[in-house]
């Protein structure tokens, strides 16, 4: 797989971080954030919108984290954030996220919802995890919340 500019920008820096955490036996945790249904908002509004959607969606994530956490776009509609100092109340960082998005959505006014799901993947200091596991455990994690979206979606619309 050919890395893209930015993935390759965030490796770089993401991995250095995590050697850093593990050293200084910090917590520490990666973030996997995919744009829901942004193919159906292509299809619906035309692809100049479902280009605003992401720089929306970059706006917002560099809002909600702090500068010291490394922020990127690796392709199409996902997004990896690298937390260096992590607590342990990794369920928080999926809160502001989303009361981020909810505030963005009541005040922008824009004709689309923006919606994200998130996997969060906390680092355990005492095993030695590469950055490639991290994220494929936070990919794997994000894509169940994005099946229980889903899940949850179909049930409600049954009634």
């Amino acid at each position: 797989m050919a890395l893209t500019e930015p993935y390759r920008c965030f490796f770089i820096f993401a991995d250095q971080q995590l050697k850093l955490a593990h050293q200084l036996q910090k917590p520490c945790c990666l973030l996997f954030i995919d744009i829901d249904g942004l193919k159906q908002i292509n299809d619906t509004f035309g692809h100049e919108v479902g280009d605003r959607v992401i720089v929306d969606a970059a706006d917002l994530l560099s809002q909600t984290y702090r500068d010291s956490d490394i922020v990127a776009r690796l392709e199409g509609d996902e997004f990896v954030v690298f937390i260096p100092k992590c607590s342990d109340r990794t369920n928080a960082i999926s809160v502001r996220l989303q009361t981020n998005i909810d505030l963005f959505n009541q005040n922008q006014g824009r004709n689309y919802r923006l919606s994200m799901s998130i996997g969060v993947q906390e680092c355990v200091i005492n095993e030695d995890v590469s950055l490639e596991k991290l994220i494929l455990q936070a990919d794997e994690l994000m894509y169940q919340q994005k099946r229980a979206k889903r899940s949850s979606s179909n049930n409600k619309s049954s009634f």
